[in-house]
């Protein structure tokens, strides 16, 4: 397409999307990692500092929703045995002859392509408590299946 029938609002960053997260069961405290506490404070300053004359709805709404999310966490830091899955570990799996390695993160920074899974997820809470070289089953969408725990560390 020629330049000539492009919009100048065409050449600009992309707006940033506000998506709503899970609700948190009742009772339940906001977890987050250092690492993700900080993602999200740097993606608030830089929403802060990119600020221009025009401000479309979706970057206050990502705005509003960055700074309540800021102002709920709590943040957790690694567990005193670092050798036990907790929030925040960063855990190697071998299941069906295949090995994926994720990490147990809170509900705001949780990622799918970043390999960040929710602590509340099914499959993170078949793994809390376990250790390194232990099988655990856990019903996936596939049936039932056994996972050995091949590593877990924590930054």
């Amino acid at each position: 397409m020629s330049k000539a029938f492009t919009r100048e609002s065409d050449d600009a960053a992309p707006e940033p999307v506000v998506r709503p997260r899970a609700p948190l069961p009742p009772g339940t405290r906001n977890y987050i990692t250092p690492q993700g506490a900080q993602r999200l404070r740097e993606e608030l300053a830089q929403l802060l500092e990119n600020k221009s004359g025009e401000v479309s709805g979706a970057r206050e709404g990502r705005l509003r929703q960055l700074q309540e999310t800021l102002a709920s966490v709590t943040i957790a830091e690694p567990p005193a045995d670092r050798s036990v899955i907790r929030f925040g570990a960063t855990v190697t799996l071998e299941r069906g002859g295949a090995t994926e390695t994720f990490q147990l993160a809170g509900l705001d920074e949780t990622d799918l392509e970043a390999n960040r899974i929710s602590w509340l997820s099914p499959l993170a809470r078949a793994l809390i408590g376990h250790r390194a070289g232990e099988r655990v089953r856990f019903r996936s969408p596939a049936g039932m299946e056994e996972i050995r725990i091949a590593a877990v560390v924590y930054e």
